[in-house]
């Protein structure tokens, strides 16, 4: 999915201030998701000790597509072809 996608994806599940480079936003309280854009490319950025509420079913860890997200603490992470809104649903449940 290309950025415009993944924004209109967000706003038909409740996400609020969708911003590129910054964190998303939801009513509920989600895992800290930082939603990145890079040379046409969307991944996110999230905090490696929530891993495992993104599973390898649905979300697929890539390296880091910016220098300051190559840290230990942190994992840079894409959902699966054909299942990004099952994923973010999955995230929201």
């Amino acid at each position: 999915m290309n950025k415009e996608e993944y924004i209109d994806l967000f706003r038909a599940l409740g996400f609020h201030n969708i911003e590129i480079y910054k964190t998303l936003k939801h009513r509920k309280p989600i895992s800290s998701l930082y939603f990145n854009h890079k040379y046409g490319f969307v991944s996110f950025v999230a905090y490696a000790q929530d891993e495992h509420r993104f599973p390898a079913h649905l979300w697929e860890r890539i390296p880091p597509q910016k220098k300051k997200d190559d840290k230990p603490n942190l994992i840079t992470i894409v959902p699966k072809a054909g299942r990004e809104r099952q994923a973010f649903e999955d995230l929201l449940a």
